[in-house]
C-alpha cells in the first residue's frame, strides 16, 4: 500500500427528512490492478453503523482540492 489511494471511505451519518447527511472521512481504499476488488484501510469506525451508510469515492487530485 504504499502508493497513493485511488478512493476515500466516509461515513455518511442521516440526520432524517429533508436534512443532508453529515459525512466524515473515516480511510482509504486502494483500487487492485489485477482483479476488480478494493483494499480499504479504515482509520475509524463508527459505533453507529445503523444511522448511515459507508460511501467510496474515488479521491480527489491533490490540485482539485488546492483550488477548492
Amino acid at each position: 500500500m504504499a502508493s497513493k489511494p485511488t478512493h476515500e471511505v466516509f461515513f455518511v451519518k442521516d440526520l432524517g427528512k429533508d436534512k443532508k447527511g453529515f459525512w466524515t472521512k473515516i480511510g482509504a481504499a486502494w483500487q487492485h490492478k489485477e482483479t476488480t476488488g478494493m483494499q480499504l484501510k479504515l482509520d475509524l469506525l463508527p459505533t453507529d453503523l445503523g444511522a448511515g451508510d459507508l460511501v467510496i469515492l474515488e479521491a480527489k487530485a491533490e490540485d482539485e482540492e488546492k483550488a477548492a
